[in-house]
Parts: C-alpha cells; sequence; structure tokens
C-alpha cells in the first residue's frame, strides 16, 4: 500500500516536472506565453516545485506575452489590415494594367480572326481559362479564406469602339480614376479603344488619356 502511495507520489512529482518544462518551452512563443504565465503562477501559489528556476521562465513568459501584446499584435493586425480590405489596392494596380493589356491583344487577336469585336470578354476565352479579375480592387474578404475581385469593365459601342478598364479607386467605371490600357504612341491612329494610355517606355514625357 505505501509502495503504491509512493508510485502515485512521483507520478505526480513527473507530471509535474514535465508540465513546467512544456511551459518553460511555450515561455518563448508569443502567441501562446500567456499559457505558460498562468501555469507557472499556479505553480508558485499551490505546488512551490523548483521556484528558482520556474521564476526565470515565468519572467520570459511575460516579457514575451507583453512584447506580444503591446507591438507583434497590434503590428501584425495593422499590417493585415493595409494589405487585406475592401476597394482599391495600389500595390496591384501594375498587374492589373498588365492584365488588361493582355485582354486587350485578345481583344484585336479576335477581332482580326472574326473581323468583329466581341459582345463580351467571355467571346475571347478560346479555350483558355481566364477570370477577368481586377486584382486591383477587392469586393469581399474573408480572414484566411476566400478574397473576392472587380470584373475588368467591358463595353461594345459600336461594331469600331470599344472600353476595356479597370474601375480605380472610386469602385465606378467610365470615371477619372479607371485603370486603362496601355498602348504604343504608333496605335493610337488606329486604335478602337475608347480610352487607353500611351506606354511610358514611347513617349516617357506623355501623360496624355484619349
Amino acid at each position: 500500500m505505501s509502495l503504491t502511495i509512493k508510485n502515485i507520489g512521483k507520478f505526480r512529482e513527473y507530471s509535474i516536472d514535465i508540465i513546467l518544462i512544456l511551459s518553460a518551452v511555450i515561455s518563448f512563443s508569443p502567441y501562446i506565453s500567456l499559457i505558460a504565465v498562468v501555469i507557472f503562477s499556479l505553480n508558485f501559489l499551490f505546488v512551490k516545485r523548483h521556484v528558482n528556476v520556474t521564476l526565470i521562465f515565468f519572467s520570459i513568459a511575460v516579457l514575451t506575452s507583453v512584447f506580444n501584446y503591446s507591438y507583434l499584435k497590434p503590428k501584425t493586425e495593422k499590417l493585415e489590415k493595409e494589405i487585406f480590405y475592401i476597394g482599391f489596392h495600389y500595390n496591384w494596380e501594375n498587374k492589373a494594367i498588365q492584365s488588361l493589356n493582355y485582354y486587350n491583344h485578345k481583344i484585336i487577336e479576335y477581332r482580326c480572326n472574326t473581323g468583329f469585336l466581341p459582345n463580351n470578354l467571355d467571346d475571347i476565352q478560346d479555350g483558355d481559362t481566364m477570370s477577368f479579375n481586377d486584382e486591383s480592387f477587392v469586393t469581399q474578404f474573408e480572414k484566411h479564406k476566400t478574397m473576392d475581385f472587380a470584373k475588368f469593365y467591358y463595353e461594345k459601342i459600336d461594331s469600331n469602339h470599344y472600353h476595356l478598364l479597370g474601375i480605380g479607386r472610386d469602385g465606378l467605371p467610365k470615371t477619372d480614376d479607371d485603370l486603362l490600357p496601355e498602348i504604343s504612341i504608333s496605335d493610337t491612329s488606329k486604335t478602337e479603344l475608347m480610352r487607353f494610355k500611351i506606354k511610358e517606355n514611347t513617349r516617357p514625357t506623355l501623360k496624355l488619356e484619349h
């Protein structure tokens, strides 16, 4: 009987030691160091095992928790708000313009092959998988899950003219802040685009919009 009680006592001590060791390990982790603070506090109040050693790791866990909640977490949340929010994203503007240039090329290719302008962007699929997403404008965001984007705006005006654009900062088509396809200055006389921008490398100082 006494042997059994002794074994139980040793098992309890080993269990506490293991818990304290694990707590010492997680005391360095900003996201779960608060758990170590709680466990060490309970040890000081009730168990009082390895007090001097655990006091060191208790201090580390407290400092780590303070660092997390006073600096790391606010900074991470601020960064997430800057990256993941509904609306226009300046960082993706150039990528959106590159996509517009590509789709405009596909429209011209469709025109050359068929003699007609496409009625909508789906007409230029031609076996390719195109989403026509304007990744510079987020319409819906669910944290760590999905992100939805606006679609590029296309409108066939008549048999010879069309709009192709990104909706820009205000989220509305055919306004002053729209993203527009870029064409070379030599193509301005023959383009069927209603609005466009001149490629910088063809005339660096030109900022005009047709």
